[in-house]
């Protein structure tokens, strides 16, 4: 089954983490951009701002990231959900069968599953990478293994 990944990342702290699950499973990985610039301090607010109020943001994307079996999103966990920019992706995509991956560096993921659930219906899958936990290679490994089921 081809998997491939796309994510989106404000500071690389999750593309790092793309990366290194793409080359774990040998699948393609893509970058999700957007229309804002979400860089420094107030961009860091603006993201927040955009992320509770569930504001869609316009996206580009690599078409081919779509051209899988399994679908692997990967977003920083903001404001309580993923980025504005996954959001949209998600919604305006329809791929049948999307993993989402929260990265984050101290928060409650499972109260963002719970909330994603509702906001997007279209994830079949959840996974949280966090910090503060050091669970990274864990959740990686977990993901590999299910990927195989």
């Amino acid at each position: 089954m081809k998997t491939n990944i796309i994510y989106f990342s404000r500071t690389g702290k999750t593309k790092h983490v793309a990366q290194k699950l793409a080359h774990s499973i040998d699948s393609e990985i893509f970058e999700l951009k957007d229309n804002k610039n979400w860089s420094g301090f107030f961009g860091y607010m603006k993201g927040g701002f955009y992320a509770s109020k569930d504001k869609g943001v316009e996206v580009s994307f690599d078409q081919q990231a779509l051209d899988c079996e399994q679908l692997i999103i990967m977003s920083p966990l903001w404001a309580g959900g993923p980025s504005p920019s996954i959001r949209t992706f998600i919604r305006t995509t329809k791929h049948p069968n999307i993993t989402l991956v929260l990265t984050n560096d101290g928060s409650d993921v499972h109260k963002a599953f719970e909330r994603s659930k509702t906001l997007l219906p279209e994830v079949k899958r959840y996974y949280g990478i966090t910090k503060k936990l050091k669970n990274e290679n864990q959740v990686l490994e977990q993901i590999k293994t299910d990927l195989n089921k």
